[in-house]
């Protein structure tokens, strides 16, 4: 077990966020009562004895900020912490985690699975990580700093700086750009209502390819039914920028071929019968 204690980090980000709160009233009183509903629902508890307080031995100080999803209705501010920081030369708490297996199911098997049927049930719950209890000995790992008054602060920190008006351009259009996103439909159900029995055969098809640029692959089904009607619709895509990799173009096609060869043992959990597996390369260095 590493040994662990740091407060400064967070407080100097409690300045900055200080002076963010005073600026925000509405914020501020948003963001209070999230922790205040977690203190009444026991999911935190404050730190009331002066001997603790003071106490820096074998304890975290986490920093923590806010999410906000204007489309929700319920849950529109929810508070993050951030388990991952640290002081220079230090440990983060994560650092010092013993992470465990992974007892998820796979998620990219999950969404495949998910568009086989016409009809899905879903459930969630509701503030599920926040469900899980902590044991007392391990809760001081796990403290965070917070004010009732973010008017009380001395900060003189000038933390901010005039965006250039280019990168604001650039933000802007990539905002307009995303409202184009709801005009963009795809049918979730990869048989088009068609169902099992009408079915005649199923092939998985993917294609590679490379350039100077980026490299990737893109997975789809042909579906052929029983009527002799053909159906072709995209599973997958992976792409990544080369940009940065100083590697030979036939090099790049090999990792293209790659990302093809693991997506198709990704698609062996389907539960649907796949006759034919076709993997096709754009460019034919690779076999030269």
């Amino acid at each position: 077990m590493h040994y662990i204690t740091t407060r400064r980090l967070p407080a100097e980000d409690s300045k900055i966020f200080r002076k963010i709160l005073i600026n925000d009233p509405v914020y501020f009183s948003e963001y209070s009562k999230v922790l205040e509903d977690y203190r009444k629902e026991n999911i935190i508890e404050s730190v009331t004895e002066e001997n603790e307080i003071l106490s820096e031995d074998n304890c975290f100080y986490l920093p923590h900020r806010a999410v906000i999803r204007e489309d929700k209705t319920t849950t529109r501010l929810r508070v993050v912490f951030d388990a991952s920081s640290h002081s220079k030369g230090q440990l983060s708490l994560n650092d010092c985690l013993h992470t465990g297996f992974n007892l998820l199911p796979d998620l990219f098997l999950l969404l495949i699975r998910f568009r086989i049927y016409s009809v899905v049930v879903t459930a969630d719950i509701k503030q599920a990580f926040l469900q899980i209890e902590i044991h007392e000995e391990d809760r001081n790992y796990t403290r965070f700093l917070w004010t009732a008054d973010p008017e009380n602060s001395n900060s003189g920190l000038d933390w901010d700086e005039i965006v250039p008006d280019e990168i604001v351009k650039i933000f802007n259009d990539w905002c307009d750009d995303l409202k184009k996103l709801s005009n963009i439909r795809i049918t979730r159900h990869y048989f088009y209502g068609a169902l099992p029995k009408d079915i005649h055969n199923i092939e998985l098809h993917l294609f590679s390819d490379a350039s100077i640029k980026a490299y990737g692959t893109v997975a789809y089904l042909r579906v052929e039914l029983n009527d002799g009607k053909i159906i072709t619709v995209l599973l997958h895509l992976k792409e990544e920028s080369s940009f940065l990799k100083k590697l030979s173009l036939p090099r790049l096609e090999l990792m293209g071929a790659l990302f093809s060869a693991r997506l198709s043992e990704k698609y062996e959990g389907l539960e649907f019968p796949v006759q034919n597996i076709l993997d096709r390369f754009i460019h034919r260095i690779l076999f030269g």
